[in-house]
């Protein structure tokens, strides 16, 4: 029947609508639960102590619970891409010391983000500041110390602990494991 017919299109039509908003609505609710339970006001005071003690040149922090800490902390973890890619490209050009510029503002925003210690550190490097390297090659050395913590990475149980996809790529290159 013509009619019966229709009438089930119509009903499918509608499941598909209603189908559809629920998955975005979850997807609306993951991605804000993601973002709200970034927050931790507990994490944000350690993360925040932590940074005190390095830039008053205490290097005696737990490097780990650092990573950790501003994973689940208000701050950012990750250099943004566009920042890496116009200090490789100042590095690039030798221009040493708008890389290292660049390098430190990104770093601000961004703390953990082994990739730009390593472009400052080249600028550093370049510069013959000395003093400046060695910090930005301890923090390095700290971080990819914290992830790999004397594991294999062979096993759930051995597993290399990571607060971000970029990070774990970021080690692995570092580590030779590529």
């Amino acid at each position: 029947n013509w009619e019966s017919g229709n009438a089930d299109r119509k009903r499918k039509g509608e499941f598909m609508r209603h189908s559809i908003v629920a998955r975005l609505i979850v997807i609306a609710i993951f991605c804000l639960s993601s973002v709200i339970g970034k927050e931790n006001p507990e994490a944000t005071a350690k993360y925040e102590k932590a940074l005190k003690q390095l830039k008053a040149g205490d290097l005696e922090v737990d490097f780990k619970g650092l990573r950790m800490n501003c994973a689940a902390s208000k701050y950012g973890c990750e250099a943004d891409s566009d920042d890496r890619k116009a200090v490789g490209l100042l590095l690039n050009e030798k221009k040493f010391e708008e890389a290292l510029t660049a390098a430190n503002k990104a770093i601000e925003g961004a703390f953990v983000a082994i990739e730009m210690h390593y472009l400052a550190f080249l600028a550093s490097m370049e510069l013959k500041k000395e003093g400046e390297a060695e910090f930005h090659k301890l923090m390095i050395r700290g971080r990819l110390d914290s992830i790999q913590e004397n594991k294999r990475g062979r096993s759930e149980e051995d597993a290399f602990d990571v607060i971000n996809v970029h990070e774990e790529y970021v080690f692995l290159r570092f580590s030779n494991m590529t």
